[in-house]
């Protein structure tokens, strides 16, 4: 067991505030480049897990190079985003397709941590700050399908892990421990429009913590004028390129929820909760937890409550979004929720509270048992295919497709 001193101290290490010492600033930046680096080096992976999804992507992005535009002349189970995204990458390396998706993963990954350190940068505790920029880089770059086993490879479902990075993003803006501004709420406006055409169940999840953080804080007219901007003017965008043909949007969309309607086995649910059991216990506490440090603060019922609606609502988002994606729960959301949460009380024991810091440090521990895990889950899957890389560099500027099933079906015996 930790010692009180060694509690303590780790508690002062996680609440020391900013400015971020330009040392540990480097070696951040540092790394970001190291990872992104290496994810260009991997390519499109040596896929040994859903092979076909590859020409989904390459049929996508070639038929947006010739000019058609998705919903509006042919049919995409997934939004814009998924098609723009396969066109850069056909585009970005020239003629070595590999390094193309290699890039394209790399830049969105890059964007997506940078986001998210802007977005808390001075407003979140800087050991909270990097927490949270290493679990969203990890979860956007990770080279293997969620819930996958991360001993396998492939570019499937990565439209899933951007999906669970847009809302990561809408709920640090959303429930962060500082008052919001019109900037803050352009940030979660962009994020929700990206959603929208992305997928359609991670726009609604967004629109969800949206609607609970007006609920939960009282709503500034800086930040409703910021997210109305933010969406506004990216789906104006969207829309344009789409020729405002919202009918033929509207009916692509239905027709896959429709198809997905009678996917949803409560074997399933059953299954996802039993498996998460845990980790919903452990993220209600600290949300619990958190309520119970907040009860003595001068500020409203509501606002003295949002931890435990925060740890509630990542709770349902996790389990919907993971059924309406037929995978088990990836307790990314969770985690997004238990740091932002451990990041709130990052001043208790500052300001006249009463607690020994011991016992904060404690507290800091137990949450920080929820994202830990996943992102060495990611990681192992990381170092996974950079070995096998290194090993299988072939240098042909292709994906390399290791699927015994669907080799079956291209090369019959």
């Amino acid at each position: 067991m930790m010692s009180e001193p060694v509690l303590s101290r780790i508690w002062n290490i996680w609440r020391r505030p900013w400015p971020l010492s330009p040392a540990v600033l480097s070696i951040a930046v540092s790394l970001l480049a190291a990872y992104c680096g290496a994810l260009v080096y991997l390519g499109a992976l040596h896929t040994n897990l859903f092979g076909h999804d590859y020409f989904i992507f390459l049929d996508s992005g070639w038929r947006v190079l010739n000019g058609q535009r998705p919903h509006v002349d042919f049919h995409t189970a997934q939004g814009p985003v998924f098609c723009l995204y396969s066109a850069f990458a056909m585009i970005a390396a020239g003629s070595n397709l590999s390094i193309g998706f290699g890039i394209a993963r790399a830049v969105a990954t890059a964007a997506f941590t940078v986001w998210c350190f802007l977005l808390l940068r001075n407003r979140v505790a800087p050991a909270a700050t990097l927490v949270l920029c290493v679990v969203i880089a990890l979860m956007a770059g990770a080279p293997f399908a969620p819930t996958s086993s991360p001993f396998t490879q492939s570019m499937a479902m990565f439209y899933n892990r951007f999906g669970y990075v847009l809302l990561a993003l809408v709920i640090l803006e959303g429930f962060r421990p500082a008052p919001s501004s019109f900037r803050s709420g352009f940030s979660s406006g962009i994020a929700i429009s990206l959603a929208l055409f992305l997928k359609i169940n991670f726009f609604g999840a967004a629109l969800g913590f949206l609607a609970l953080s007006l609920i939960v804080r009282r709503p500034r007219w800086g930040r409703l004028a910021g997210i109305a901007a933010g969406f506004l003017s990216l789906t104006a965008l969207f829309l344009a390129w789409l020729r405002f043909d919202v009918a033929a949007m509207v009916s692509d969309l239905h027709a896959l929820a429709v198809a997905r309607s009678g996917n949803l086995p409560l074997h399933r649910l059953l299954r996802t909760v039993d498996n998460s059991l845990l980790a919903i216990l452990l993220l209600v506490s600290v949300g619990l937890i958190v309520s119970a440090l907040n009860w003595g603060k001068k500020q409203g019922s509501l606002n003295r409550l949002y931890p435990v609606a925060l740890a509630l609502a990542t709770v349902i988002a996790e389990l919907a979004v993971g059924l309406a994606n037929q995978q088990d729960a990836v307790f990314f959301l969770m985690s997004i929720g238990c740091v932002l949460l451990l990041a709130s009380i990052a001043d208790v024991g500052i300001e006249g509270a009463t607690q020994p810091r011991s016992l904060l440090g404690a507290i800091l521990i137990l949450g920080l048992c929820l994202p830990i895990p996943g992102a060495l889950y990611d990681l192992a899957g990381f170092a996974n295919a950079l070995q096998d890389a290194v090993r299988h560099r072939t240098g042909q500027g292709v994906p390399r497709i290791d699927a015994p099933e669907l080799v079956r079906q291209l090369m019959p015996e």
